[in-house]
Order: C-alpha cells, then structure tokens, then sequence
C-alpha cells in the first residue's frame, strides 16, 4: 500500500516546538529518552529545551538563524535539538563520525556562530568553526543562571539545515521549514509508524536526513531510544539493545538490515514491530528473510529526496506477494511526493 506525505500547507501555523508542549502537558511523566546516562520524562525534555532555548536567546540566536549540533549518540542530542528549536532557530546537525574536512565546509555554508556541543568535544570543535564562534554545551546551557522570553515559533520559521550527499559537486544545503516536517511527523503518525505506543531506536548518524524523523518523534509521543557512538556499525550492539530497551520501530538501509538478519539473535527481538527499509534497493530475498525471521513485523520501504522532508512515499510489503516472479527489486515509492 503506497501513501503520500501530506501537503505542508495543512500545518502552516504548527511547529514542533508547539507540539513537544502538547506532549508535556499530556504526558509529563512518561519517559521521552532513554539514553545510556539515564532517562528523561516528556516534562524533563521539555523544560531541558526551554532551559537551552533560553540560554541561547541570552547569546543572540533568533528565528531563522542556524545553530550547529555538534554531539554524539546521547541524550544531549535529543535535549540539544529541542533547545535549538525552541529559542526559534534552525538546527544543523554535525554528526562527528563526518571528516573535519566536510564539517567544516557544512558550518561555514550555513554561517553557523552558534554552536552546541558535549565537553569532550570541545577540543575539536574547535579547529572546525570560524574564530569568534560561540560554542556552549548542552548541560552548561541548562544549568545557565538568568532567563530569556522565548520566541513564537511560526510554520515559515526554518527548523533544521540538512547538507546533501555532495555526490554531484559541492554538498548543498536544504533548508526545512516547520510546516514541513510538522506534516512528515503527522504523516509518520497517522500512518501508526511513531506515536505514544512507539519506542524507536535512534542510531542513525544525526547529519543524514533519515535520522531526523528519529530524533524528533517525541513530537509524536514516542519514547526515543539512544543508541551510543558507532552502533550504526554494530548489528550485535544494536540487537542487543532493541532487546534491552523494548524497541518497537527500527530504521536502516538494506545493507545494515542483511546484516540484522545474519545476526545471532535478532529472531529474538519480538518487541519490533515494524521496520523501516531505504536509502538502497530492497530485494525480495532480504524482505523474506527478515519476515521469516520476525513474521509479526511490519516491513515498510521508505522513499524520499532530502527537498522533500526525509520521506515523499513508502511502501508496506505484503509478504504473500515476495513470492511473485517480479519485480526482484521491490519499489521504493509508488506516489508523486508533495509539492511545496
């Protein structure tokens, strides 16, 4: 069954921020993040972000301008993007596994002069952003005396900057608006994929476009499971943490998924139920393995350019159907994407 994002237009005066505070009041006590320093509530994660915000808008930072995140697996990257967002500014994710080389090249396009970090990469940061940048932690932020009225964030306003490939030349940045991925988080959740019944395992490096629908499901009420610096690469770490933490939803490309699917102990993770194939053709021999492997899961093959916001069309596979004698390779998208 192929389904389309909804048009941005329908959330025009929506913005994530706006909808974190719904979730707060909702579920205040219910757990947000879980990270391997602990855990926050949605009321923690929220007054986390307003702390930040705060801090940041006593720095100068405004609506449409663009503060960079420098950080790894952790909660400060779940509590460092809310911050940013809230002080009405536009995220730009630098993932540390990136080259110097292309980090710096990502921070001086968007004019980054705002930066938020975790105290051991500090030293880095360093030689990577223009003299004069003012890098701050997470936790420095939030412990930060003094407090600055936050701004009304708006639809039009920019939430984050998502460099492409560079595969064609020069990395380009794209810029997302609220009203945009407000409408991929509604689309996410009407369709079941996030929601207050999800716990979804964030492993994807956070400068990928994929990642940032992982990063910001708590908008949605979904409990968001961090992973630590290079599980990305560990199919053992992260089968081991699905089975630890409960996690429902997992999102990887199908190279990572062959990988799952050779893996002692993936037929052991239950708790899944639905998971997310894109990024690379999806053959019929992986989609029968994996539900051969795990028969109650959901499969569902994702599509979309990042000028799209993340995700333009999915696909679920009907597994009675992996039995055809075509396609060999199973369609990524089988809809236009939204227009904007």
């Amino acid at each position: 069954m192929g389904t389309t994002s909804p048009r941005p237009e329908e959330h025009h005066h929506d913005s994530l921020p706006s909808l974190l505070r719904r979730q707060a009041r909702a579920h205040r006590g219910r757990v947000a993040v879980c990270g391997a320093e602990g855990d926050l509530t949605f009321g923690e994660l929220r007054d986390a972000a307003d702390r930040i915000g705060s801090h940041l808008v006593g720095l100068g930072v405004r609506p449409d301008t663009c503060v960079g995140l420098f950080a790894e697996p952790s909660a400060d990257v779940v509590t460092g993007v809310w911050g940013i967002l809230t002080a009405g500014a536009a995220y730009l994710p630098l993932s540390p596994d990136y080259p110097d080389s292309r980090l710096r090249y990502m921070a001086d396009d968007a004019g980054v002069r705002v930066v938020v970090t975790q105290p051991h990469l500090r030293g880095r940061l360093r030689g990577l952003v223009s003299e004069g940048t003012v890098v701050v932690t997470a936790r420095a932020a939030m412990a930060a005396a003094g407090r600055h009225p936050l701004p009304e964030v708006r639809g039009e306003h920019l939430a984050y900057v998502i460099h492409t490939s560079g595969s064609s030349g020069s990395p380009k940045g794209v810029m997302i608006e609220h009203r945009s991925i407000v409408a991929q988080v509604r689309w996410l959740e009407r369709n079941g994929h996030i929601g207050p019944q999800v716990s979804v395992l964030q492993k994807t490096p956070i400068s990928f476009d994929a990642a940032q629908w992982e990063i910001l499901a708590a908008a949605a009420g979904t409990r968001v499971v961090m992973s630590t610096p290079g599980m990305f690469r560990d199919p053992q770490g992260i089968v081991a943490l699905i089975r630890e933490r409960g996690v429902t939803a997992l999102q990887a490309v199908p190279t990572l998924l062959r990988a799952l699917a050779d893996t002692d102990g993936f037929a052991a993770c239950t708790t899944l139920t639905r998971v997310f194939s894109g990024g690379e053709a999806l053959t019929r021999s992986l989609a029968q393995d994996l539900y051969r492997a795990l028969p109650g899961i959901s499969l569902v093959n994702l599509y979309g350019p990042t000028e799209t916001t993340i995700n333009a069309a999915s696909l679920r596979i009907d597994p009675d159907a992996l039995g055809d004698s075509c396609p060999f390779l199973l369609p990524r998208a089988t809809s236009n994407p939204p227009t904007r």
